[in-house]
């Protein structure tokens, strides 16, 4: 309930669906994409698909996420395991949730991976102002 008041208060001062935190702006697109998609999709509202870069970040994400998806579905996320992500749809793409976490094989923490050609939500995010509706 607390995050819920905490982001509907940021949304007061940004463009509808865009959430203000920590110096960037972030919106939860419901409509389902594959991750080439959705990061088209970012990119033509001035944005990219969410790159996590802190433990705030970390936290503030799938708190955005249940905001609109009680059913704890995954959404794309910027990263991925290839720089070429059109090639045949199954090259492996990261989603963020709040599941069970899963490691790169180097041990590195994330939500799940998943073939880039399946849709789902995703998260976009602006580091240098809030696009406009």
């Amino acid at each position: 309930m607390l995050s819920f008041l905490f982001l509907f208060g940021l949304a007061l001062a940004t463009p509808f669906n865009w959430y203000s935190f920590n110096g960037c702006c972030y919106k939860y697109v419901t409509t389902t994409m594959s991750w080439v998609d959705a990061e088209l999709h970012c990119v033509s509202e001035k944005a990219t698909l969410v790159s996590i870069h802190s433990l705030a970040e970390e936290t503030f994400v799938p708190s955005l996420i249940k905001i609109y998806d009680k059913t704890t579905r995954f959404a794309w996320i910027g990263l991925s395991d290839s720089s070429d992500q059109t090639t045949n749809g199954n090259e492996n793409c990261v989603c963020k949730g709040s599941g069970t976490k899963l490691r790169w094989n180097d041990g590195c923490v994330l939500n799940q991976v998943l073939p880039c050609s399946v849709t789902i939500p995703s998260v976009c995010a602006s580091r240098i102002t809030c696009p406009q509706q």
